[in-house]
């Protein structure tokens, strides 16, 4: 039922916008690719040093902070993999 309910509104959301996403799909597509690429380096660049900060904040307070353990805490909380091996670990 709300698969159901989900696909009418994402048909009726794609029948409203489609004008603006063909135009979007143009833009991108005759978008000069070298600046494509600057900005997805810049997008790294940028989340590694937000992710060196947080290591060193956190390491001034005192917790013990290594790589696996950042990748590990994301918004949605560990994935499986991580919850099945500090399951196995217990």
């Amino acid at each position: 039922m709300i698969i159901a309910v989900a696909a009418i509104v994402l048909a009726v959301e794609l029948t409203l916008v489609w004008d603006q996403l063909a135009k979007a799909w143009k833009s991108v597509y005759s978008a000069n690719w070298w600046w494509v690429l600057a900005g997805v380096v810049a997008a790294m660049s940028s989340m590694h040093s937000f992710a060196q900060i947080q290591r060193t904040l956190l390491r001034s307070a005192g917790v013990r902070v290594t790589a696996p353990s950042i990748v590990a805490a994301r918004p949605g909380g560990a994935g499986p993999r991580a919850r099945r091996s500090a399951a196995a670990a217990a």
